[in-house]
């Protein structure tokens, strides 16, 4: 038994999404369109997830696994400190404790008790776990930490580069120069720090 004036619920997934394009194309003149601009929006990305994960299946199926197989840089199942030695193993560095939590909880780690910690929690337990385990985890820096297999020289010489550009550059003087500009800036004796 449907409404009269209900949308035919067996249309394609292309036809599904061309009229929530539509309902998001409309003009936005009241709250209400706004709203369904919104929800429009959030069922294309829904509609993309849902086709995502379904052609992931065909292609496993495909291949003929009948379900693919965890990446192995997944840690859920393991304990606190078995993904944290997996997190700085892979890394090759020592790392502080908030630089684990996030690496820990980037690569899947959840806590088997079900309760979802974030990231300051999980360096605060970090924190207070990974000393317990001296066989495998020294101390390095306060609350930074390095496998003990390591001893004095970790598997890296230098730490990785930031993948983002923390100060940017135009390009028209390198760091170098622009040191040895700072140098004569401060040398300048109109720019010395006077007290009044």
């Amino acid at each position: 038994m449907s409404r009269p004036d209900a949308p035919d619920l067996d249309m394609s997934i292309r036809e599904l999404r061309r009229s929530l394009e539509e309902i998001l194309a409309r003009p936005k003149v009241t709250r209400r369109d706004a709203e369904e601009a919104v929800e429009a929006a959030q069922a294309i990305a829904d509609l993309m997830r849902a086709e995502e994960r379904a052609l992931r299946l065909i292609a496993a199926r495909a291949d003929g696994a009948s379900r693919p197989e965890r990446p192995p840089e997944i840690l859920d199942g393991l304990t606190l400190h078995e993904a944290a030695r997996a997190v700085l193993a892979r890394a090759g560095w020592p790392m502080h404790v908030g630089e684990l939590a996030v690496g820990v909880k980037a690569r899947g780690w959840r806590n088997p008790r079900g309760r979802n910690a974030d990231a300051k929690q999980l360096a605060q337990q970090l924190a207070a776990r990974l000393p317990r385990y001296p066989e495998t985890f020294r101390r390095v820096a306060p609350n930074t930490f390095a496998l003990t297999e390591w001893g004095d020289n970790p598997p890296r010489k230098e730490r990785p580069k930031p993948l983002i550009g923390i100060f940017a550059s135009d390009g028209s003087l390198p760091a170098r120069d622009s040191e040895e500009e700072l140098e004569h800036y401060f040398d300048d004796e109109r720019n010395q720090w006077r007290s009044s």
